[in-house]
């Protein structure tokens, strides 16, 4: 009787523990990645990690642990043990470590926002963190635990290394799939700090419920600004208005002394655009009074038409007194701007006020946007601004315009400016969206084609995807075929996961075919993998119908100190005639090479495919020296010394 029991026991603490297992990467249901901040080089600022609790209520942040894994685990994993704390439902916890000083604004806003600093928190692009709950299951990563990237972790044309990331709002749930979390952030300047402390998330159910919130949170605002326009934002409106009211909040400047406002309500029309935007007024007082920066603070509430209010729901703006010394204020001259696809380029102007004496610059840097840098557009973020020293006159950037030939529909770019020099603030006008009009007809019938046609990936990057999009889905479920090319061998290097023909389900306008690439031994350099849409059992093949993959090796050379066998210069000490005979002649590359004592090199010889070399053909002088033997790759395989008389 007691082993029934037992054996009961037993099976329940295994069911609990599968279905504790089971929570990892449910929506809303445990914490997960919201921001990483990685300061560019030899900047100030700090290195931070947040993480998110998205449930509806309180989770005891005891037994979770954060692992960092550095140089591709060339060295043990840091651990950091959470403390024993509730971290609150839509609350964020956040950890740091200092890279250098900070401005007093700066500095105050972290110590307001960190929970702790961690001394081991040294990422710097190439690194992986993992995040893991009290039951071991991982819930999160950045980059990959234990891979070595080129340089850092790429998405896009965005890179991890010297950059700040914010997490999406319609991500609810961390992932173990790197392929899947890249895609999951918003990119902003380095040293962007006003979205640390905080994360907005659509709340899980909400589907397409609109959220509003304003955007930007924040502005500065030279005392001579006069009437300024803030922005509120509107996210997946619906079938009915929105209506909001805007209120006067809190601040340290004084209502009716430096500014006047009265309470508004602004009101969404019903659109089918997925992102809307009114304003509300704020006149600033420009007086004669030598004062500190002030603030002033108002906050989105009663809200109507079925909407809900974001985490940025308050406007925080900074009036910078005019009667002290001159502060230069950049800004945009716009909010916004529309153009055709096949205009050719468009403009972004900026203006300066106050200008010194010495030049003056700023960075614009592409932070939102549904149009794709390199396919819809050429712009390298970020690109620095100079103002002339004594020059008040605006500044230009044209921005090429791509015109292709997809049916892609309305698109829009963010650019924010950010990192001014020489004193100066950001202006009213900190961000400027370009909208651009498509100026392809959609076809009539189903058409496939791939939603991105080039990539590169490492041989070790496990499964991988290749993204099909279909203009006007079918109702029914329908076949299409992949035809796999290039230098790359099927089954050796890579295998479909997603069976081919790939079978879409009806109504699905994307679909991703996993594909798994195969981690071997073997020396093979770079390969091409294409893959071809073709025979579609409705409709017919787009435009960009051929994805090319470009699949790294990851093997060395193969030649070590152990292939390198009974290798002889004679006689030594040598005169004029010397020989080189290596008794096993090596496949690749390997050179020779004498310095001096000195260090200098005198001497170098290619020993590819040779197993034996004469010296006499070599003019070196009297004397002691060293010589080194190695690979192509750099790597030592045999040392000695050499006298020559």
């Amino acid at each position: 009787m007691k082993k029934g029991i037992l054996l009961i026991i037993v099976f329940i603490s295994i069911t609990i523990n599968r279905l504790s297992a089971q929570t990892s990467g449910v929506p809303c249901a445990d914490l997960f990645f919201s921001e990483y901040i990685e300061p560019a080089s030899g900047h100030t600022g700090v290195k931070s990690i947040e993480i998110f609790n998205p449930s509806l209520s309180g989770i005891n942040l005891s037994g979770y642990i954060l692992k960092l894994f550095t140089n591709a685990c060339a060295g043990n994993a840091s651990t950091f043990t959470f403390p024993n704390k509730v971290l609150n439902a839509n609350d964020v916890y956040v950890i740091s470590i200092k890279t250098g000083a900070m401005s007093s604004t700066d500095s105050a806003y972290m110590n307001t926002v960190r929970d702790t600093s961690w001394g081991s928190l040294t990422f710097n692009g190439n690194d992986a963190l993992m995040l893991i709950s009290p039951t071991n299951d991982t819930l999160d990563i950045f980059g990959v635990p234990c891979a070595n990237p080129t340089g850092s972790w790429h998405f896009g044309t965005d890179s991890t290394e010297n950059i700040t990331l914010v997490r999406n709002a319609t991500i609810h749930n961390g992932s173990k799939n790197w392929a899947n979390v890249a895609n999951e952030w918003t990119s902003f300047a380095p040293n962007t700090i006003l979205n640390l402390g905080s994360h907005t998330m659509v709340p899980c159910g909400a589907g397409s419920q609109p959220m509003l919130s304003f955007s930007p949170k924040a502005g500065n605002y030279n005392e001579a600004a006069g009437t300024l326009s803030i922005a509120v934002s509107l996210i997946n409106p619906n079938s009915q208005p929105v209506v909001a009211n805007v209120s006067l909040k809190a601040g340290s400047a004084t209502s009716g002394t430096d500014f006047t406002y009265a309470s508004t309500q602004v009101t969404f029309p019903i659109s089918t655009a997925a992102y809307q935007t009114q304003h509300v007024s704020l006149t600033i007082i420009d007086d004669t009074i030598i004062e500190p920066i002030e603030t002033f603070q108002i906050v989105v509430d009663t809200v109507s038409g079925g909407a809900f209010v974001g985490t940025d729901s308050i406007f925080t703006g900074s009036i910078i007194d005019n009667d002290a010394p001159i502060i230069p204020v950049i800004s945009f001259t716009t909010t916004a701007s529309t153009c055709l696809e096949s205009a050719g380029s468009f403009n972004l102007i900026l203006s300066i006020s106050n200008p010194k004496s010495t030049a003056t610059t700023v960075d614009i840097n592409v932070t939102a946007g549904v149009a794709t840098a390199g396919s819809d557009f050429t712009f390298n973020s970020p690109t620095t601004v100079t103002f002339p020293a004594n020059s008040s006159s605006n500044q230009t950037i044209s921005v090429p315009v791509n015109d292709d030939l997809l049916v892609e529909g309305a698109e829009n770019i963010q650019f924010t400016l950010s990192n001014p020099t020489n004193g100066a603030i950001l202006g009213a006008i900190g961000m400027f969206t370009q909208n651009i009009t498509d100026n392809d007809v959609a076809p009539s019938n189903v058409v496939y084609f791939f939603n991105v046609i080039s990539d590169t990936v490492v041989e070790n990057a496990g499964n991988i995807y290749a993204s099909i999009h279909i203009v006007n889905p079918p109702s029914t479920a329908e076949n299409v075929h992949i035809t796999a090319k290039g230098t790359s061998t099927y089954n050796t290097d890579y295998g479909f996961v997603t069976s081919n023909p790939v079978n879409i389900p009806a109504g699905l306008s994307n679909y991703n075919v996993m594909i798994n690439i195969t981690d071997d031994a073997s020396i093979e350099g770079d390969e091409i993998i294409e893959l071809h849409l073709d025979n579609p059992s409705t409709g017919s093949i787009g435009f960009d119908s051929v994805m090319t993959i470009l699949l790294k090796d990851n093997d060395g050379l193969g030649i070590s100190a152990t292939t390198i066998k009974d290798f002889t210069i004679y006689p030594n000490p040598v005169t004029r005639n010397g020989t080189l005979k290596l008794t096993q002649v090596p496949s690749e590359a390997v050179s020779f090479e004498v310095m001096n004592l000195m260090g200098q090199k005198c001497l170098s010889i290619d020993l590819k495919h040779a197993s034996k070399v004469s010296l006499s053909e070599y003019s070196i002088n009297e004397g002691i020296y060293f010589f080194v033997l190695k690979s192509f790759n750099g790597q030592i395989l045999k040392t000695g010394k050499l006298i020559v008389k």
